[in-house]
C-alpha cells in the first residue's frame, strides 16, 4: 500500500470518529501546553535565582603581604634610593598586614580573564592621627559600579550625604562607626595626613571585605601616599578588588588571579560554594520536571490509545480478513497516532503561549525552544505509547476479533 493511500485510511478513520479524534488531540494539547507553561514558569524562575546565585559571593581580593625584612629596610633607607615612607612608616596595610605595591599593570592582566567580569584598583593605607590612634583610608575607583560596590563602599551604603563622584578630590566618606567615634557628620572637615578634606557622606558597608575609616578617590589616595614617599612610583596600588564571572567560575578566577601575581594571597567569602552547588541543583531539577512532563504526555497518549484499540479490536479483525498485513495495520496506527500529535501538540503550544501571557510570575515567557522542546516530547510520547497497542492489534487474531459486538 502507497503511502499515500495509507494517509486517506487514517485521515478518514480520524474524522469518522471525530469525538474519539478530538479526546485523543485534547490530551496531546494540554500534556503540550503543560510543557509550554512549565518551561516559561521554570526558565524565568531559574533566571532569577541564578541571577541572585550568580553574584553571591563572587567577588574577592588580591594583594601580595610584605615580608618583615622589607618593613626593616624601609624603615632605616636612605631618602632616594628606595621607593619608601619617611621615618619608617609602612601605610600599606590590609587585613592587618603589611602589603607590597603591586605592578601597575596588574589590572589590565587580570581584566583580560574569562574568568573575572571586573576589576578595579585600590590603595588601602593604615595613617596615624596626631593623637596616635590609627585609621584607614581607602582610594576607591569612584566610576566603578561592580568591583568596588561589592567588595568596598558604595552608592546605595550611603546614610546620609552622597557618594564619591570621579574626577573631584579632597572629598571623603565616612564609615558611620567612625564616624560616630570622631564626632564628625556630612559636612565636617577633616585632616588626612595634613591635607585637608570635607565630608561629603556617612557610610554603613557592613561587612564588606575591603571595609575602611575613611573612603576618598584613588587619585585623591595616591596623591596622599606621594606627599609622604622618596621617589614614589606611578599609579599605587595595594589591592586588587575581584569580581568573578559567577559562583560556577569563582574559584577558576581566583586561581588564574593568583597564578597572575606571583606571591599573592587571596580574600574572599565562601558563600560562592553553596551558590554555585544551588545553581547546579536548579539545573537538575529542571530536567527531573520536565522528564515528568513528558511521563505524563506519554502516560495520557498510552491510555487514550489504548482504549481506541479496544474500541476498534472488530475493524481491526475485518481489516485482516480483507488482507492487512501486521505491518500495514502497524503504519496506520502510528500514522493516526502522528497526526493526532502534531495537531494536539501544536494547539497546546498555542493555548501555553495563551496562559503564559496572564501568569502573574515575573518575565515568563516561552519562545520557539519551549515550542521546539514540547512538540518532539508530545510526539514521541505519542508514538512510543502507540507501541503497544501496536503490538496487541498484530497478535489479534481475526476470529476473536469479529465476535466482538
Amino acid at each position: 500500500m502507497r503511502f499515500s493511500d495509507l494517509t486517506r485510511c487514517a485521515a478518514r478513520e480520524l474524522f469518522r470518529r471525530r469525538a474519539r479524534s478530538a479526546a485523543l488531540a485534547a490530551g496531546f494539547a494540554l500534556a503540550a501546553a503543560g510543557v509550554v507553561v512549565f518551561s516559561g514558569v521554570w526558565q524565568a524562575s531559574r533566571q532569577d535565582s541564578d541571577k541572585i546565585l550568580a553574584g553571591t559571593g563572587t567577588h574577592f581580593i588580591t594583594f601580595r603581604p610584605a615580608a618583615a625584612q622589607d618593613c626593616i629596610v624601609a624603615a632605616h633607607c636612605p631618602p632616594g634610593q628606595m621607593n619608601c615612607p619617611p621615618q619608617g612608616a609602612h601605610p600599606f596595610w590590609f587585613n592587618g598586614t603589611p602589603t607590597q605595591l603591586l605592578p601597575p599593570d596588574l589590572v589590565a592582566k587580570v581584566s583580560t580573564l574569562s574568568s573575572v567580569r571586573d576589576v578595579s584598583p585600590c590603595l588601602l593605607m593604615r595613617l596615624t592621627h596626631r593623637s596616635g590612634n590609627p585609621y584607614l583610608v581607602a582610594g576607591l575607583d569612584a566610576s566603578n559600579a561592580t568591583a568596588v560596590r561589592t567588595t568596598s563602599c558604595a552608592a546605595t551604603d550611603i546614610l546620609s550625604g552622597e557618594f564619591l563622584k570621579p574626577g573631584e578630590s579632597h572629598q571623603a566618606v565616612l564609615e558611620e562607626s567612625y564616624a560616630k567615634s570622631q564626632n564628625l557628620t556630612t559636612g565636617s572637615g577633616i585632616e588626612i595626613a595634613g591635607q585637608p578634606f570635607r565630608v561629603i557622606g556617612v557610610a554603613n558597608t557592613g561587612a564588606r571585605p575591603a571595609k575602611a575609616d575613611v573612603y576618598v578617590t584613588l587619585q585623591d589616595a595616591r596623591n596622599i601616599a606621594y606627599a609622604g614617599m622618596y621617589n614614589p612610583p606611578a599609579d599605587m596600588t595595594n589591592l586588587l578588588l575581584v569580581e568573578a564571572k559567577d559562583a560556577t567560575s569563582h574559584e577558576r578566577a581566583m586561581s588564574e588571579v593568583k597564578a597572575a601575581l606571583a606571591g599573592s594571597t587571596i580574600t574572599s567569602y565562601n558563600c560562592y560554594l553553596p551558590a554555585a552547588q544551588v545553581m547546579g541543583i536548579n539545573q537538575q531539577t529542571g530536567k527531573l520536571l520536565l522528564a515528568a512532563a513528558g511521563l505524563a504526555a506519554f502516560l495520557v497518549a498510552l491510555k487514550s490509545q489504548w482504549a481506541g484499540l479496544i474500541e476498534r479490536r472488530r475493524e481491526i479483525a475485518i481489516l485482516k480478513v480483507l488482507g492487512w498485513t501486521p505491518g500495514m495495520l502497524a503504519r496506520l496506527i502510528f500514522l493516526e497516532a502522528l497526526l493526532l500529535a502534531l495537531a494536539g501538540s501544536v494547539l497546546g503550544c498555542v493555548l501555553g503561549q495563551a496562559i503564559l501571557s496572564f501568569t502573574p510570575v515575573h518575565g515568563a515567557a516561552a519562545g520557539l525552544s519551549a515550542w521546539a522542546m514540547a512538540i518532539p516530547l508530545v510526539v514521541a510520547g505519542a508514538l512510543l505509547a502507540a507501541v503497544l497497542p501496536v503490538w496487541h492489534a498484530a497478535r489479534q487474531w481475526p476470529a476473536n476479533g469479529l465476535r466482538m459486538q
